[in-house]
């Protein structure tokens, strides 16, 4: 019952129609992938009396693309629950039914949630780790999102809410993990002979590194690679 109630709290659009969607995977279902559907099911139901919800975007699931450690897949309905730091599979199995799976972040390589880009990476403290990556030759920004779920004191009508994203960022430069805290911290990760074109670009272009939305991170790692 438990479970029932958390698939309506997570899909408000209309339910006949993703179902006939979510059919299309029954034959990847009946093959038994092991390396897609060996998660455990998911099982972290949220109340209604909590404001928001624990994902990077939306609750909605829809389809994106998403690389294990054997096999690339496209058109999956994932969705990535930050509060949680998981990635979510939903599919119907073979008896119809709809199941939601956490993905084993091991086997996770990369996957999109629309036009953002994520790793799985072993982190500084070499535990597994959801990163938003922007590449640039072989080196990466890395974007650590958060939510936390605290007592929400001014509604009468949510006890709790989740907080916004907030994030950590961090360089991995040369193999080498470097916290990130603003324009000089990144900066001063560079040699010399690169720091003065660096700190141009960025003034040039009035980004603070800390501040800077996707597509501008995007903008920036780019100019990194011509670097």
């Amino acid at each position: 019952m438990r479970f029932f109630l958390f698939v309506i709290f997570l899909f408000h659009y209309n339910q006949s129609s993703f179902a006939q969607e979510l059919k299309v995977q029954l034959d990847a279902v009946y093959n038994m992938d092991p390396e897609l559907y060996n998660g455990q099911i998911f099982t972290n139901v949220y109340r209604r009396d909590i404001d928001g919800n624990q994902f990077f975007q939306e609750k909605n699931f829809k389809k994106n693309d998403l690389t294990l450690s054997k096999k690339s897949y496209e058109d999956q309905y994932i969705n990535y629950d930050v509060y949680s730091q998981k990635l979510l599979l939903t599919y119907l199995d073979e008896n119809n039914s709809q199941k939601i799976i956490e993905i084993p972040l091991e086997h996770v390589r990369s996957f999109y949630i629309e036009d953002n880009y994520f790793e799985v990476i072993q982190g500084p403290d070499e535990d597994y780790k959801i990163y938003q990556t922007f590449n640039f030759n072989n080196n990466k920004i890395l974007i650590y999102w958060m939510k936390n779920l605290i007592l929400n004191s001014g509604s009468v009508y949510y006890r709790y809410r989740f907080t916004k994203l907030d994030k950590q960022m961090w360089l991995l430069l040369d193999g080498n993990y470097r916290k990130v805290n603003n324009n000089k911290s990144f900066l001063n990760s560079f040699p010399d002979d690169k720091k003065l074109a660096i700190k141009n670009w960025l003034k040039k272009n009035k980004l603070k590194i800390q501040k800077a939305d996707s597509s501008e991170l995007e903008l920036f790692s780019n100019y990194l690679k011509e670097l």
